[in-house]
């Protein structure tokens, strides 16, 4: 993008700076119609997985905070019968 612009861009205040036109003239090169959609799949696939391991990172961190509620409950329940 640089060299795109290096030879069009203004100098103004010792910052270059190019102008809407130049930029809306811009080419920019895209793949194939097929590989866009076989990039598309490969993200949603792999969005997908990252659902999943949300879903199972959120369920262990639930099932963790019910563990320590368990163990804490029977310490003080065992405490509270020696006493």
């Amino acid at each position: 993008m640089r060299k795109t612009f290096e030879g069009d861009a203004k100098q103004t205040c010792g910052q270059a700076s190019v102008n809407q036109v130049q930029i809306e003239n811009l080419l920019i090169p895209l793949p194939p119609l097929n590989e866009q959609k076989r990039i598309v799949e490969k993200v949603e696939q792999l969005m997908g997985l990252c659902d999943e391991l949300e879903e199972k990172l959120r369920k262990s961190q639930e099932d963790s905070e019910k563990l320590m509620e368990t163990v804490v409950r029977g310490l003080l329940e065992g405490a509270a019968t020696k006493i």
